[in-house]
């Protein structure tokens, strides 16, 4: 029932929120719809990860997420509206859930922007600001040892994805990919792998 629910609220806050979560163009109906589902999909997921959270917390959170996915992987940004999303409702999740990792929380999240930000001086900006923000974000949501995981799950599901895309010749050897929706991938595996209860 608390699945069915944060899937419910999930979806219902993608579909109205999409147009307001930063992007440069006004979103079509149909790509709410696919927002909405998406989000539908990872509030029903995660809420068997977070058990100690509130349906409304897990369904806010899906639909940032969602968001943050579609956005990205339409128009390549990752609007800082929703990092600062994803660091407040991860810090009421700490709150609700009373994990006590609140230490961790912050140390991941100083030590992935310090990592991504290096990787995004290495790049010369092949690695988005928004990407290193956000992957911050996930880190002081999610704290140790799970942000550690869903990072690396995201960027090798992001190379494997490069790497298939230029093995079959659609794209081009330098051309940059949306980070964005494979950390939400990584994070939302790594949360039911390792949950945070």
């Amino acid at each position: 029932m608390h699945e069915g629910w944060a899937a419910a609220q999930a979806s219902t806050l993608a579909a109205l929120g999409l147009p307001w979560a930063g992007g440069g163009t006004v979103p079509s109906w149909r790509r709410r719809g696919y927002a909405a589902g998406t989000a539908a999909v990872l509030g029903g997921w995660m809420a068997f990860a977070l058990p100690n959270w509130p349906s409304w917390l897990v369904a806010a959170l899906a639909a940032v997420w969602a968001a943050v996915a579609w956005v990205d992987g339409t128009e390549a940004i990752i609007p800082n509206r929703l990092v600062a999303l994803t660091v407040a409702l991860g810090g009421l999740g700490r709150a609700f859930g009373h994990d006590g990792l609140w230490p961790q929380a912050v140390l991941m999240g100083v030590g992935l922007f310090l990592f991504l930000g290096v990787a995004h001086l290495w790049s010369r900006g092949g690695l988005g600001m928004g990407d290193v923000k956000f992957g911050a974000a996930l880190g002081f949501a999610l704290a140790w040892p799970t942000a550690v995981w869903t990072t690396a799950l995201g960027l090798w599901t992001a190379a494997a994805w490069a790497g298939i895309g230029m093995w079959l010749g659609r794209r081009p050897p330098k051309r940059a990919i949306a980070l964005g929706p494979f950390l939400v991938l990584g994070a939302v595996i790594g949360l039911t792998v390792w949950p945070r209860h």
